[in-house]
Protein backbone atom coordinates (compact mmCIF):
# COMPACT_ATOMS: atom_id res chain seq x y z
CA UNK A 1 0.00 0.00 0.00
CA UNK A 2 1.52 3.31 -1.05
CA UNK A 3 0.88 6.07 1.47
CA UNK A 4 1.94 9.74 1.54
CA UNK A 5 4.56 10.77 4.05
CA UNK A 6 4.06 13.65 6.45
CA UNK A 7 7.29 15.23 7.74
CA UNK A 8 7.14 17.95 10.39
CA UNK A 9 10.52 19.56 11.13
CA UNK A 10 9.70 22.93 12.60
CA UNK A 11 12.25 25.72 12.05
CA UNK A 12 12.51 29.00 13.93
CA UNK A 13 10.82 30.88 11.12
CA UNK A 14 7.66 28.81 11.52
CA UNK A 15 7.50 29.72 15.18
CA UNK A 16 6.34 33.23 14.29
CA UNK A 17 2.67 32.51 13.92
CA UNK A 18 -0.53 32.94 15.87
CA UNK A 19 -3.29 30.50 16.76
CA UNK A 20 -6.69 32.02 17.32
CA UNK A 21 -7.82 31.28 20.84
CA UNK A 22 -11.24 29.71 21.20
CA UNK A 23 -13.82 32.12 22.58
CA UNK A 24 -15.94 31.41 25.58
CA UNK A 25 -19.66 31.18 24.97
CA UNK A 26 -22.31 28.73 23.88
CA UNK A 27 -20.37 27.30 20.91
CA UNK A 28 -18.90 23.88 21.62
CA UNK A 29 -15.10 23.69 21.57
CA UNK A 30 -13.65 21.17 19.11
CA UNK A 31 -10.08 20.49 17.92
CA UNK A 32 -10.85 22.64 14.87
CA UNK A 33 -10.13 25.63 17.14
CA UNK A 34 -6.43 24.69 16.97
CA UNK A 35 -6.25 25.87 13.35
CA UNK A 36 -3.40 24.82 11.07
CA UNK A 37 -1.57 23.08 13.95
CA UNK A 38 -4.24 20.34 13.84
CA UNK A 39 -2.84 17.49 11.70
CA UNK A 40 -5.10 14.48 12.48
CA UNK A 41 -8.60 14.41 13.97
CA UNK A 42 -10.18 10.97 14.11
CA UNK A 43 -13.56 11.81 15.58
CA UNK A 44 -15.86 9.55 17.55
CA UNK A 45 -18.53 7.93 15.31
CA UNK A 46 -17.63 10.13 12.36
CA UNK A 47 -16.23 9.21 8.97
CA UNK A 48 -16.54 5.45 9.53
CA UNK A 49 -16.80 3.24 6.43
CA UNK A 50 -17.54 -0.48 6.63
CA UNK A 51 -16.28 -3.25 4.38
CA UNK A 52 -19.69 -4.47 3.16
CA UNK A 53 -21.33 -1.22 2.12
CA UNK A 54 -19.36 2.05 2.44
CA UNK A 55 -22.57 4.05 2.08
CA UNK A 56 -24.06 2.58 5.26
CA UNK A 57 -22.92 3.29 8.83
CA UNK A 58 -21.25 0.18 10.33
CA UNK A 59 -23.37 -2.28 12.26
CA UNK A 60 -22.20 -4.41 15.17
CA UNK A 61 -18.91 -6.31 14.61
CA UNK A 62 -18.42 -5.07 11.07
CA UNK A 63 -14.86 -4.43 9.93
CA UNK A 64 -13.94 -0.87 9.06
CA UNK A 65 -12.15 0.04 5.86
CA UNK A 66 -11.65 3.70 6.75
CA UNK A 67 -11.81 6.19 9.60
CA UNK A 68 -11.82 9.57 7.87
CA UNK A 69 -9.66 12.40 9.19
CA UNK A 70 -11.72 15.49 10.09
CA UNK A 71 -8.77 17.92 10.19
CA UNK A 72 -8.98 18.69 6.46
CA UNK A 73 -5.53 17.17 5.83
CA UNK A 74 -6.76 13.80 4.49
CA UNK A 75 -4.68 11.86 7.01
CA UNK A 76 -7.20 9.03 7.11
CA UNK A 77 -6.84 5.74 8.97
CA UNK A 78 -7.43 2.84 6.59
CA UNK A 79 -7.57 -0.94 6.88
CA UNK A 80 -4.47 -3.00 6.22
CA UNK A 81 -3.95 -4.59 2.80
CA UNK A 82 -5.87 -7.68 3.94
CA UNK A 83 -2.96 -10.12 3.77
CA UNK A 84 -2.30 -10.49 7.50
CA UNK A 85 -4.72 -8.41 9.53
CA UNK A 86 -8.12 -6.74 9.43
CA UNK A 87 -9.25 -3.20 10.15
CA UNK A 88 -10.85 -2.24 13.42
CA UNK A 89 -14.25 -3.67 14.30
CA UNK A 90 -17.25 -1.63 15.36
CA UNK A 91 -19.01 -2.75 18.56
CA UNK A 92 -22.35 -1.32 19.57
CA UNK A 93 -22.08 -3.09 22.94
CA UNK A 94 -19.39 -0.58 23.88
CA UNK A 95 -21.56 2.39 22.99
CA UNK A 96 -20.78 2.28 19.29
CA UNK A 97 -17.03 2.72 19.62
CA UNK A 98 -14.22 1.61 17.35
CA UNK A 99 -12.28 -1.37 18.69
CA UNK A 100 -8.76 -2.55 17.97
CA UNK A 101 -9.03 -5.92 19.68
CA UNK A 102 -6.49 -8.63 18.99
CA UNK A 103 -4.59 -8.30 15.69
CA UNK A 104 -6.84 -5.64 14.19
CA UNK A 105 -5.17 -2.40 13.16
CA UNK A 106 -5.56 0.71 11.05
CA UNK A 107 -2.83 2.29 8.91
CA UNK A 108 -2.08 6.03 8.88
CA UNK A 109 0.07 8.06 6.48
CA UNK A 110 3.67 7.94 7.70
CA UNK A 111 4.38 10.69 10.22
CA UNK A 112 7.92 11.72 11.19
CA UNK A 113 7.65 14.26 13.99
CA UNK A 114 11.19 15.62 14.25
CA UNK A 115 12.91 16.99 17.32
CA UNK A 116 13.91 20.64 17.44
CA UNK A 117 14.09 23.70 19.64
CA UNK A 118 11.22 25.45 17.86
CA UNK A 119 8.63 22.72 17.74
CA UNK A 120 6.23 20.82 19.92
CA UNK A 121 3.56 18.18 19.48
CA UNK A 122 0.50 16.84 21.24
CA UNK A 123 -1.04 13.42 20.56
CA UNK A 124 -4.26 12.54 22.35
CA UNK A 125 -6.38 9.39 22.55
CA UNK A 126 -9.74 8.55 24.01
CA UNK A 127 -9.56 4.85 24.81
CA UNK A 128 -10.92 2.04 26.97
CA UNK A 129 -8.76 -0.57 28.66
CA UNK A 130 -9.46 -4.26 28.12
CA UNK A 131 -9.98 -7.10 30.57
CA UNK A 132 -6.20 -7.30 31.08
CA UNK A 133 -3.64 -4.49 31.11
CA UNK A 134 0.02 -5.03 30.17
CA UNK A 135 2.73 -4.00 27.71
CA UNK A 136 1.04 -5.65 24.73
CA UNK A 137 -1.43 -2.75 24.83
CA UNK A 138 0.31 -0.84 22.03
CA UNK A 139 -1.96 1.81 20.55
CA UNK A 140 0.45 3.70 18.25
CA UNK A 141 3.62 2.53 16.52
CA UNK A 142 5.78 2.59 13.40
CA UNK A 143 4.99 -0.36 11.18
CA UNK A 144 7.82 0.19 8.68
CA UNK A 145 10.88 1.38 10.62
CA UNK A 146 13.56 -0.87 12.11
CA UNK A 147 13.63 1.48 15.11
CA UNK A 148 10.07 0.36 15.96
CA UNK A 149 8.93 3.56 17.64
CA UNK A 150 5.87 3.02 19.82
CA UNK A 151 3.54 4.38 22.49
CA UNK A 152 2.04 1.78 24.80
CA UNK A 153 0.80 0.85 28.24
CA UNK A 154 3.83 -0.43 30.15
CA UNK A 155 1.87 -1.82 33.11
CA UNK A 156 -1.09 -0.79 35.25
CA UNK A 157 0.81 2.19 36.68
CA UNK A 158 2.80 3.57 33.74
CA UNK A 159 3.09 4.26 30.00
CA UNK A 160 6.17 3.97 27.78
CA UNK A 161 7.29 5.57 24.51
CA UNK A 162 10.21 4.82 22.22
CA UNK A 163 11.52 7.30 19.67
CA UNK A 164 14.77 7.07 17.72
CA UNK A 165 15.98 4.39 20.13
CA UNK A 166 15.27 6.51 23.21
CA UNK A 167 12.89 4.91 25.72
CA UNK A 168 10.97 6.88 28.34
CA UNK A 169 8.59 5.66 31.07
CA UNK A 170 5.83 7.81 32.57
CA UNK A 171 4.30 7.02 35.95
CA UNK A 172 0.61 7.73 36.58
CA UNK A 173 0.00 10.24 39.36
CA UNK A 174 -1.87 8.83 42.35
CA UNK A 175 -4.40 11.69 42.19
CA UNK A 176 -5.55 10.83 38.65
CA UNK A 177 -9.35 10.42 38.46
CA UNK A 178 -10.57 7.10 37.08
CA UNK A 179 -7.61 5.24 38.60
CA UNK A 180 -7.18 3.37 41.86
CA UNK A 181 -4.58 5.70 43.44
CA UNK A 182 -2.59 5.77 40.21
CA UNK A 183 -3.42 2.25 39.00
CA UNK A 184 -5.35 1.78 35.75
CA UNK A 185 -8.72 0.05 36.06
CA UNK A 186 -9.72 -2.64 33.58
CA UNK A 187 -12.54 -1.86 31.12
CA UNK A 188 -12.47 1.83 31.96
CA UNK A 189 -12.41 4.91 29.69
CA UNK A 190 -9.47 7.33 29.74
CA UNK A 191 -8.30 10.43 27.91
CA UNK A 192 -4.56 10.12 27.36
CA UNK A 193 -2.29 12.84 25.97
CA UNK A 194 1.42 13.04 25.19
CA UNK A 195 3.05 16.46 25.01
CA UNK A 196 6.57 17.26 23.87
CA UNK A 197 7.55 20.90 24.28
CA UNK A 198 10.12 22.94 22.37
CA UNK A 199 12.80 21.90 24.86
CA UNK A 200 12.15 18.16 24.32
CA UNK A 201 10.39 17.83 27.68
CA UNK A 202 7.91 14.95 27.42
CA UNK A 203 4.88 14.64 29.69
CA UNK A 204 1.83 12.37 29.64
CA UNK A 205 -1.58 13.62 30.74
CA UNK A 206 -4.05 10.97 31.91
CA UNK A 207 -7.53 12.41 32.45
CA UNK A 208 -5.84 15.83 32.40
CA UNK A 209 -3.43 15.03 35.27
CA UNK A 210 0.29 15.18 34.43
CA UNK A 211 2.74 12.32 34.93
CA UNK A 212 6.43 12.84 35.53
CA UNK A 213 8.31 14.77 32.81
CA UNK A 214 11.15 13.07 30.89
CA UNK A 215 13.68 14.88 28.69
CA UNK A 216 14.09 12.86 25.46
CA UNK A 217 14.74 13.96 21.89
CA UNK A 218 14.69 12.21 18.54
CA UNK A 219 12.13 11.82 15.79
CA UNK A 220 8.92 9.97 16.64
CA UNK A 221 7.72 7.93 13.66
CA UNK A 222 4.24 6.41 13.50
CA UNK A 223 1.87 5.00 10.92
CA UNK A 224 -0.27 2.38 12.68
CA UNK A 225 -3.06 2.28 15.25
CA UNK A 226 -3.24 -0.94 17.25
CA UNK A 227 -5.09 -2.40 20.20
CA UNK A 228 -3.32 -5.13 22.14
CA UNK A 229 -5.52 -6.78 24.79
CA UNK A 230 -8.87 -5.60 23.50
CA UNK A 231 -8.00 -1.92 23.89
CA UNK A 232 -10.78 0.22 22.40
CA UNK A 233 -9.92 3.48 20.64
CA UNK A 234 -12.68 6.02 20.18
CA UNK A 235 -10.82 9.16 19.14
CA UNK A 236 -7.39 10.51 18.21
CA UNK A 237 -6.01 14.03 17.78
CA UNK A 238 -2.52 15.03 16.58
CA UNK A 239 -1.29 18.63 16.93
CA UNK A 240 2.11 19.80 15.66
CA UNK A 241 3.19 23.41 16.24
CA UNK A 242 2.55 25.64 19.23
CA UNK A 243 2.44 24.14 22.71
CA UNK A 244 -1.12 23.72 23.94
CA UNK A 245 -2.07 26.08 26.71
CA UNK A 246 -3.42 24.73 29.99
CA UNK A 247 -6.88 25.89 28.91
CA UNK A 248 -6.58 24.08 25.56
CA UNK A 249 -5.47 20.85 27.26
CA UNK A 250 -8.50 21.06 29.54
CA UNK A 251 -10.83 21.71 26.59
CA UNK A 252 -9.31 18.74 24.73
CA UNK A 253 -9.92 16.52 27.75
CA UNK A 254 -13.50 17.71 28.17
CA UNK A 255 -14.21 17.34 24.44
CA UNK A 256 -13.01 13.72 24.26
CA UNK A 257 -14.31 12.61 27.66
CA UNK A 258 -17.88 13.61 26.90
CA UNK A 259 -18.27 10.76 24.41
CA UNK A 260 -18.26 8.27 27.28
CA UNK A 261 -21.88 9.13 27.95
CA UNK A 262 -22.93 9.51 24.31
CA UNK A 263 -25.09 6.36 24.32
Amino acid sequence: MSLPQQVYNMGLGLGLKMRLKSKTGSAEWTPAALGSDLKIWLKHNTGLLNEDDPAVFPSNSEQLTKWADQSGNDNHATADDGTTTDGFSYFTADGGYVSAAGTEQMILPQFNVAAGTAHSFWISFYLKTGTAINNSDIFLNDNDSTSSDFWRVQNTTSFRVKMAGNVATFTIDSSTPGTNSGTLETENWYVLGWERTTGNANTMYLNNVATNTVSKNGTFDFDRLMGGNGLIISGMVVVVGDVLTSDERTKMYEYQQKFQNAF
